[in-house]
């Protein structure tokens, strides 16, 4: 319940995105990904962690990889008419996410020596990330400010119009 929950919210996010996006003059394809897709992971699960501990993380890791798969399959369509579907499925980040539901769903875990191999790549690559965000961040001009500050306004006020009588419906609770 809670995985089709944060998908509603995502998608209805991204419908009410257009709406604002036509009303507003800007581009869809500019508004509507910032307003549907946000920074869960980075983030999102650090935050996760401190607010619901341990004991509820892997919900939060499961809703990142339902916002994730929707990023990387639909978010990538939206943002441009060459992206192929066979592409977008067959992409690592799709097969990754594929192998860890079938994993948390089978209990069939990689060896620990793949696992510790894994958890030392990411560590290095988190702060390469950041570097390719900063050399990211030099290209922003003052002219996508108005644009980035409605994205930035109507992200948690449209999140919150789609959530909070999503939440009464699905009778979510916490």
């Amino acid at each position: 319940v809670l995985l089709v929950g944060g998908a509603v919210i995502i998608l209805g996010g991204g419908l009410l995105a257009w709406a604002l996006s036509r009303a507003s003059g800007a581009q869809p394809r500019t508004l509507v990904p910032v307003v549907m897709f946000n920074n869960c992971g980075n983030m999102g699960l650090p935050l996760a962690l401190l607010a619901f501990g341990p004991a509820h993380f892997g919900a939060a890791v499961a809703l990142f990889s339902v916002s994730n798969l929707l990023h990387f399959s639909l978010g990538a369509r939206i943002t441009s008419r060459m992206a192929r579907t066979r592409d977008l499925l067959t992409s690592p980040l799709m097969i990754g996410t594929a192998l860890g539901f079938a994993s948390a769903l089978t209990d069939v875990r990689p060896p620990d020596v793949v696992l510790s191999g894994l958890k030392l790549l990411g560590d290095a690559l988190l702060p390469m990330m950041l570097f390719s965000l900063g050399v990211r961040l030099t290209a922003l001009t003052r002219e996508g400010l108005a644009i980035g500050l409605l994205g930035a306004l109507a992200r948690p006020l449209i999140g919150l119009a789609i959530a909070l009588p999503l939440a009464w419906a699905l009778d979510l609770e916490g």
